[in-house]
């Protein structure tokens, strides 16, 4: 888990895929993880352009975007 939140600790948008591949675990483990974390109130949902995008929103697309998280509240301590 710390491992998970030090990647979203730099403020961008992460899809579950990048980061299961950052951390070198399966998809379905981080997508558990994050759908705890965001019921929880430490992750919300942003943009799903991946780890390049600063939470734009679209990146100034119309295409579809998986879903992507960053820290709901960068200060807060995760349990």
């Amino acid at each position: 888990m710390d491992r998970l939140m030090e990647l979203l600790n730099d403020g961008r948008a992460w899809s579950v895929a990048d980061l299961a591949n950052s951390l070198r675990e399966p998809q379905k483990e981080v997508q558990r993880r994050v759908e705890s974390l965001e019921s929880n109130g430490y992750l919300r949902k942003a943009c799903g352009c991946g780890p390049q995008c600063k939470g734009c929103g679209h990146c100034g697309t119309h295409s579809p975007h998986a879903p992507a998280f960053i820290r709901a509240h960068p200060s807060q301590e995760t349990p």
